[in-house]
C-alpha cells in the first residue's frame, strides 16, 4: 500500500505546493467571469454541468463552452508549473 507523503516536513516541497495553489488561484481570478464562475462551479463545488445550466439561467452548450475555454485557459497559464 503506497503512503501519502507529508510534506510539512520537507520545506521545499511545501513551498512548490504552496506557489502553484497560489498561482492556480491567480489564474482563477483572472479569467472572465462567466469562465470563473462555470469552472468553480464545476471542479470546486462539484455541480454536474445541467446543474450549472440551470443555476446560472444558461443553455447546457453554453456551459459546456465556458468551462472548456476556462480549462484551456489555466493550462496554457499553468503549463510551467506542471
Amino acid at each position: 500500500m503506497n503512503k501519502i507523503e507529508d510534506i510539512k516536513n520537507k520545506p521545499v516541497e511545501y513551498y512548490h505546493c504552496k506557489e502553484l495553489e497560489c498561482r492556480i488561484k491567480t489564474c482563477i481570478i483572472n479569467l472572465p467571469v462567466n469562465y470563473r464562475l462555470a469552472i468553480i462551479l464545476r471542479e470546486l463545488e462539484g455541480l454536474s454541468y445541467e446543474e450549472i445550466a440551470k443555476l446560472t439561467n444558461t443553455n447546457l452548450g453554453t456551459v459546456k463552452s465556458r468551462i472548456s475555454r476556462a480549462r484551456e485557459k489555466l493550462q496554457t497559464e499553468l503549463a510551467s508549473y506542471l
